[in-house]
């Protein structure tokens, strides 16, 4: 093989070998920030319950909470496209008002439907005044995009702030997802929050380290056999001086 040849597959592969070192420690860096949200999450729902109309303020993420009030169940909303094992369905967010005047929105639980948008809320009522047991949920990931103007609302993401408008109350600036007690409804369903787990971002890190030292450490083997001293030169006649092989 030519020199020049070799030389560009030289870059190549080192190119190669250096992007997967760096993706690998990107992923290592991803495997941190888990870690310690994850961690922060933990330690969120250890602690205590907290009885939410004795905090004026805003309460930090995944912190267990109870507050009693009325669900308003007129103006509900309907998180669409929410799928369960395989199974089609929504969640469903009702406000629920407090004795203070204001509301809080309550991710009651999750139902399911054949499309993943249409679902009939009559008969999952909870009327009068109730206690709800919960967990503060962070801030939807993508922008609530709200279709129409009836109730109720379909919407892509729950953002209190971004739904404030369609409310003649104020809304918390919280989520809070229900969690499963002795008198809860079958549906909507709720559900325990799902335990911490590692990810896969440390594995993922392995992987590109692992591709890194194969082009690095193939290149410098396929280099050795094909562009060693035996293949680069050509044997000469004895007492006559070596000859480069050019190809």
């Amino acid at each position: 093989m030519g020199r020049a040849r070799l030389a560009a597959f030289g870059m190549v592969a080192l190119a190669a070998s250096v992007l997967c070192f760096k993706l690998g420690i990107w992923q290592l860096r991803r495997h941190a920030e888990r870690q310690a949200t994850y961690k922060a999450r933990a330690a969120a729902l250890a602690m205590p319950i907290v009885d939410l109309d004795t905090i004026g303020g805003e309460v930090d993420v995944w912190r267990r909470v109870r507050v009693a009030g009325q669900f308003d169940e007129t103006r509900q909303m309907i998180v669409v496209n929410r799928p369960l094992g395989g199974q089609p369905g929504v969640v469903v967010v009702t406000p629920l008002r407090t004795a203070g005047g204001s509301a809080v929105l309550v991710e009651r639980g999750w139902v399911p439907t054949t499309d993943a948008t249409a679902v009939d809320l009559s008969s999952m009522s909870e009327p009068g005044l109730l206690t709800v047991i919960g967990v503060v949920r962070p801030a939807s990931e993508q922008p609530a995009r709200v279709g129409g103007a009836q109730w109720p609302a379909l919407v892509t993401g729950v953002t209190p702030s971004m739904v404030q408008h369609r409310f003649p109350y104020a809304l918390r600036p919280m989520v809070v997802q229900a969690l499963p007690t002795g008198d809860a409804p079958a549906v909507p369903r709720r559900f325990e929050v799902a335990s911490p787990t590692p990810g896969p971002h440390f594995g993922y890190a392995i992987q590109w380290f692992a591709f890194a030292a194969i082009f690095a450490v193939g290149f410098a083997a396929y280099a050795w056999r094909h562009g060693g001293p035996d293949r680069t030169r050509q044997q000469s006649a004895p007492g006559e001086p070596g000859v480069e092989n050019g190809e």
